[in-house]
C-alpha cells in the first residue's frame, strides 16, 4: 500500500477535508460530498457489473475516476479500494476487482457517515443554521 492507507485504516482524512473546508467553505464541500456520494452509488454498482461481464477496461475506468473523487474529498480507505480494483481489472483479474467492488459498495454508507462526521465537526458554526452542512443525503 503506497500511501499508507489500507482498509483498515482511518476512512476519511480530515486534513484533507479541513483544507477543502477552508479554502472553499463548508456549504460548498457540503454539496461536493452529496454529488460524491450519489456518484459513487451509481459507481460502484456499474464497477461490479462490468467486472461479471469481463470488462476489465470499464471496470479500471470507473474506478479511476471513483479514486480521484475520493482522494480530492479526503476518502482514504475507498480510493485505496478504487486504486486495488483498478490495479487487478488493469491485470485482467476481473473477479478479484469485482469482489472489492461489491466490499466497497457494501461499506459506502459508513464511509459517507464518516464523511458527513467529519465535515461537520470542521465547520460547527455551519451544522445550523441558513446554509447547515445538511450532508449525508437522507
Amino acid at each position: 500500500m503506497e500511501d499508507g492507507h489500507g482498509p483498515g485504516d482511518d476512512r476519511v482524512d480530515a486534513a484533507v477535508v479541513g483544507r477543502l473546508v477552508a479554502d472553499i467553505g463548508p456549504e460548498a464541500v457540503d454539496e461536493l460530498c452529496r454529488v460524491f456520494a450519489a456518484e459513487a452509488r451509481e459507481r460502484l454498482p456499474a464497477i461490479s457489473a462490468a467486472c461479471r461481464s469481463l470488462d476489465a477496461g470499464r471496470a479500471a475506468a470507473a474506478a479511476h475516476r471513483l479514486k480521484s473523487a475520493c482522494g480530492f474529498l479526503g476518502v482514504a480507505s475507498l480510493a485505496w479500494r478504487c486504486r486495488e480494483i483498478e490495479r487487478l481489472a488493469r491485470a485482467g483479474q476481473v473477479e478479484g476487482a469485482g469482489r472489492l467492488a461489491d466490499l466497497a459498495a457494501a461499506e459506502l454508507d459508513i464511509v459517507v457517515d464518516d464523511l458527513a462526521g467529519v465535515v461537520r465537526a470542521l465547520a460547527p458554526k455551519a451544522a445550523t443554521g441558513p446554509g447547515a452542512v445538511t450532508f449525508p443525503l437522507p
